[in-house]
């Protein structure tokens, strides 16, 4: 297992926490895939809203577990808590991510 695809997520939760909007796109691939078929700039946007409204975002990561897919994917699976002081939740998750440019992108992911 690749040791940067866990720290990509753990590196992602914290630019969330920051909300620091540049540096959480990052993470997404120009391939990423939105889930409820919204068109990619349409989740962008939705997105840049839902971080900085908010006064504060807590993201939490705990049961990480990373199986590589391929020589350049993996799928990374964790519970995530996510606070702030509007909302809260725990979802698990799971990101579909490749290696790009000599970085893990995210270019799929799903709540359940």
């Amino acid at each position: 297992v690749d040791p940067q695809v866990e720290s990509s997520v753990l590196a992602l939760a914290e630019a969330w926490s920051s909300q620091n909007v540049d540096s959480y796109f990052s993470f997404y691939s120009d391939d990423f895939i939105p889930t409820d078929g919204l068109t990619l700039p349409v989740w962008k946007q939705q997105r840049e809203e839902r971080l900085l409204k908010p006064n504060f975002i807590t993201i939490g990561i705990s049961s990480i577990s990373i199986k590589m897919t391929g020589t350049e994917s993996a799928e990374a699976t964790f519970r995530q808590s996510y606070t702030s002081d509007t909302y809260q939740d725990i979802v698990n998750k799971k990101l579909l991510m490749q290696k790009q440019d000599n970085q893990w992108k995210i270019f799929e992911e799903m709540s359940y």
